[in-house]
This record gives structure tokens, sequence and C-alpha cells, in this order.
């Protein structure tokens, strides 16, 4: 749901979130965003590049020098894909994400002093953007309230000697190896994560109108979240321009059959089968999983 464990996606959203920041007269400065974010040149040009590749930026100059590219601009799908970012950073969001973060961090390392820690791992940005603390601090104290975590509380602060309960240990390796992760949900239904990048993703085991295809409010926010999913992972789906362009148009009618009141079946499910072609097409295994994932839940709600 907007994070990663991969260093090298994180770099990715970092660097189109930082293009995005600069005027539409002017080229991104490559050099200038890797002493932004502390990182080599070399790293910032092989991200560019990759980011090329899948349509999300136009690259310019290359250092004849350090032979990487050094100016680049965004597309209009890149800009698409900040732009959603941005929407999907609201408080409520992103303590979700992070508590799905959270979890997963802890299930790989030492037990830790507390859940302030986890501000220094990758996993702690929300699609290329720290989370803030009070959120991180939030996300320790649901999962600890859910019984996901144990620790001592501390009063408004962080969670100390975290670690993962029996529970907490369950939800993460449910999924293991899958590409998704489970973690907070309501009573009714449980939440899926995609563990590489962004989106919050569909609520599973929920009704759906099998016979007549309604469009109810549960089948509705499925569709709109898989979309989310699609938009929110391009970035590492490791797509070329035309899939990444094709990925967009699905996202389009995913709305579309969300937005109606009813749908036909065929066509619904020719829309998810062709969003799980696009994830399997491109080069990011991992991302690719959970999209994958969550169209199977989809078309099992069906």
């Amino acid at each position: 749901m907007g994070w990663t464990d991969d260093p090298s996606a994180l770099l990715r959203y970092q660097v189109l979130v930082a293009l995005a920041q600069v005027e539409d007269d002017l080229l991104g400065d490559g050099e200038a965003i890797a002493r932004s974010l502390a990182v080599e040149g070399r790293a910032v040009g092989d991200a560019l590049d990759s980011l090329a590749g899948e349509g999300m930026v136009q690259t310019y100059e290359r250092s004849l020098a350090a032979g990487y590219t050094t100016e680049a601009t965004l597309t209009s799908s890149g800009r698409l894909a900040v732009e959603r970012w941005a929407r999907l950073r609201g408080t409520a969001r992103a303590v979700r994400a992070c508590a799905s973060a959270m979890m997963d961090w802890l299930d790989v390392v030492n037990r830790p002093e507390s859940t302030d820690e986890f501000a220094k791992d990758v996993r702690a940005y929300l699609f290329g953007s720290p989370f803030e603390l009070e959120v991180i601090r939030s996300a320790a104290r649901e999962l600890k309230s859910s019984d996901l975590i144990s620790g001592t509380g501390t009063w408004g602060g962080p969670v100390l000697r975290p670690a993962l309960t029996p529970s907490g240990l369950s939800v993460v390796d449910r999924d293991a190896g899958s590409g998704v992760r489970q973690g907070l949900g309501s009573d009714s239904s449980a939440s899926i994560y995609i563990s590489n990048s962004p989106g919050a993703v569909v609520a599973a085991h929920s009704p759906g109108a099998v016979q007549v295809m309604a469009v109810g409010q549960d089948i509705a926010s499925k569709l709109v979240s898989l979309a989310d999913a699609l938009e929110g992972t391009l970035p590492v789906l490791g797509l070329d321009e035309a899939q990444s362009a094709e990925a967009g148009r699905i996202a389009g009618d995913l709305r579309e059959a969300a937005a109606s009141t009813a749908a036909e079946p065929t066509r619904l499910r020719s829309l998810l089968e062709r969003a799980e072609q696009i994830a399997v097409g491109g080069t990011g295994a991992a991302t690719g999983a959970g999209i994958v994932a969550l169209v199977q839940l989809a078309l099992g709600a069906m």
C-alpha cells in the first residue's frame, strides 16, 4: 500500500516525486536530485533510465564523463501517478499503510528498542515520502491494540520492545512469497496490501452479487482499489510505455464499471483478466504477483 522493501524501487518513487517539484519549463537535474537524496548520481541516472523505459519520464542529457543520465522531465503518465499518490497520502491511509509496512519490518529485524526505529527502514516511506513520526506511532498503537504486536505502550509515544504476536506472525506468514501482506482490517473484512509498492487494495471475504452482477458498494470498492493498485504500482511493475498506457486504460475502465449500478459479467471478467495479463507482462515480478492475487480475489467474488 504505497511502501516497498526494495531500495531501488523506493529511489524510483523518490525521483518521480522530486521531478514533480520542478517547474514545467525546466528540466529536472539528476545530480541535484542525487544530492538531495544523499545517493550517488549514477543511482539516480539508472532510476531515470528505468523510469524512461516504463514511460514515466522523458530523459535528455547524459553526462559524457560519468556516462549516466542527468536530465529528465515527467511524462503525462508520470505526472498522473504522482498526482494520484498525493491524493492517497491522507492520514487514515497512511496509518494503515504504515501498519502493514511495520509488520513486514518486525518480521525481519531482531527485536528493536522501539517502533520509532522503523523510521530508518526502507519501508518507512509512502509513495516515496517518509511516514511522519505521528503516523508511525499511531500505526504502532493500532497494531498493539489489535494484538498484532506486543510490547510496552507509552502515552502518545512509541511501543517499546515491539515484536509480532502469534496473531501477527500468522498474518505476515499467510501470504509469504506471494507479494501481498494481509494487515489491519475491520471485523467483517480483511485488507490486502501490496508489499512492494502502493496501493490500498481490495477487501477479501466480502459478499458479491453473483447472478445479476449488481455493482454495489462492496464490488465497486474492489474495482476502484484494483484501479488504484494498477496506477500506483506503474513505476515498479516494469512495464514498457505501451503496457503502461494499457494499464492506465484498464484502470479507467475499472473505475467506469465501479461507477455503474450494474455490470455485464463477461465484460467485467475480461477487464480483470486484462489487468492480470498486464501484471505478469512486466519485470516487477513481486508487485505483479500482488496484482494477480488481487485480480483472483475479485474474480472469486463474482
